[in-house]
């Protein structure tokens, strides 16, 4: 299709695209698209297995941005190509930030939450099979801080595919004990229920680090050694509120009931312009002036005077 188009943001914005709508949510809705390839997609799909975050303002509302998931993965497809040759995006301050989150999006990552506001906390789960239980935090100024891993409710437990094969190889050597010696050392009520609530996948608690309360803005790595020596390293971003950033005008009921009261209010240009200003006319600088003329005249006559007893 040939015509000058722009995006149209769905109301439920992607993940990939949620930074840069906070930030400015008009940002996208300026981009220029001329030309992009027609997308079929049964209606019926929308909502259900597909998702349509982006689409454009053609006349037939065209989708721009789809995605699907399959199996353990996801899909996206765009209607347009990367490059310049359809559209003006790629020159868009939006494209570089959507692009990064959208592949920390599709990759996947066990630390999900690593753009984060001052104030926040950097959690991240530990997986005892592969890692030590100490883990150090490195902060913008490079100030080293410590914590031993512990369970912590509700933290996202995955594994990369490395961590997986290390875990089943330590779990294959744990099964080839000899049953002997399972008889022998009996497990307590404790790791009986901490077993079968892992088997079950019902318990909402793992080992984690947790490090609270961040307030230094800029970027934070986390070192996890593994017991075969190597560290592995995860950056986290922390930032202002992005909030802040939105300079939209406030409504004057909002002034009004947050920022003024009897004793301060707001005046309207046309009020403004009939105000005078009273008291503070009179100045006082010539008093001075003459103060001081006069304190140089007695200078230069005491000096004159014991200058001529000489």
């Amino acid at each position: 299709m040939n015509q000058w188009v722009n995006f149209d943001v769905s109301p439920q914005s992607h993940p990939a695209l949620q930074v840069v709508i906070d930030s400015d949510a008009s940002s996208l809705s300026n981009v220029d698209i001329f030309s992009w390839w027609s997308v079929g997609i049964a209606t019926e799909e929308i909502g259900k297995t597909i998702a349509v975050p982006l689409r454009l303002t053609d006349e037939n509302n065209s989708p721009a941005m789809a995605e699907r998931t399959i199996g353990d993965g996801r899909v996206v497809a765009f209607a347009i190509p990367g490059d310049g040759d359809w559209s003006m995006w790629p020159s868009s301050p939006t494209y570089v930030p959507i692009v990064i989150d959208l592949i920390d999006y599709l990759v996947g990552s066990e630390n999900s939450d690593s753009n984060l506001a001052i104030g926040g906390a950097i959690q991240l789960p530990v997986d005892l099979a592969m890692f030590q239980n100490r883990v150090s935090l490195r902060d913008p100024k490079n100030e080293k801080i410590e914590a031993v891993a512990r369970p912590i409710k509700g933290i996202k437990k995955k594994r990369d595919k490395a961590g997986t094969a290390e875990a089943e190889k330590n779990t294959a050597a744990v099964k080839e004990e000899p049953q002997a010696a399972e008889d022998a050392e009996p497990k307590s009520d404790g790791a009986d229920g901490a077993d079968g609530a892992e088997e079950a996948g019902e318990s909402d608690m793992s080992q984690g680090v947790e490090f609270s309360d961040i307030q230094r803005r800029g970027f934070y790595s986390v070192e996890r050694k593994r017991h075969g020596g190597t560290v592995d390293s995860s950056l986290f971003a922390v930032n202002y509120d992005t909030r802040e950033s939105k300079l939209t005008r406030l409504a004057a009921s909002t002034l009004d009931s947050n920022f003024f009261s009897d004793k301060v209010t707001r005046l309207s240009p046309n009020q403004l312009a009939g105000k005078t200003v009273s008291g503070g006319n009179s100045e006082v600088w010539p008093q001075i002036l003459l103060v001081l003329f006069g304190i140089l005249i007695a200078e230069q006559f005491l000096g004159w005077w014991w200058g001529r007893k000489r």
